[in-house]
């Protein structure tokens, strides 16, 4: 497992709590359109328009990236099910409702929300093994 700059720090500072979250959005897109291996952090960098050195104040490499992106879907999945286990509606609704909120990234074309889409839908492995260490860390 890869690390990076901890959020409780860049918290501290918005604008810097900001751009880690357009790099990770960034990142979403690029790991979407590319798919793992074809993804390069020159590639996120010019889709922000920064330089590639920058991208390290934020993540140390382009597998920290994944896994923040992955993390942050998977975070996505998880508060969609609390929302609707929230609900007041029958047991075969509510798994309905799961079900939808589940595959909404992936069926309406937002793959890069998050990453999720990314992480779930493609068939990679770099994907997996981030998803499945991911699963290991709870």
């Amino acid at each position: 497992m890869t690390t990076h700059t901890p959020r409780a720090r860049l918290v501290r500072n918005s604008g810097v709590l900001r751009r880690a979250d357009e790099i990770i959005d960034a990142a979403a897109r690029v790991f979407a359109e590319r798919g793992y291996h074809g993804t390069t952090t020159q590639a996120i960098a010019d889709v922000l328009g920064m330089r590639q050195a920058s991208l390290y104040y934020y993540f140390p490499s382009k597998e920290a990236a994944l896994e923040e992106v992955c993390a942050r879907g998977t975070d996505d999945f998880v508060k969609g099910a609390e929302r609707v286990m929230q609900m007041d509606v029958p047991p075969l609704a509510k798994l309905k409702l799961l079900i939808a909120s589940h595959l909404a990234p992936i069926e309406f074309g937002k793959p890069s929300d998050r990453g999720s889409g990314f992480c779930f839908s493609r068939h990679d492995k770099a994907g997996y093994a981030v998803v499945d260490n991911l699963r290991h860390r709870a």
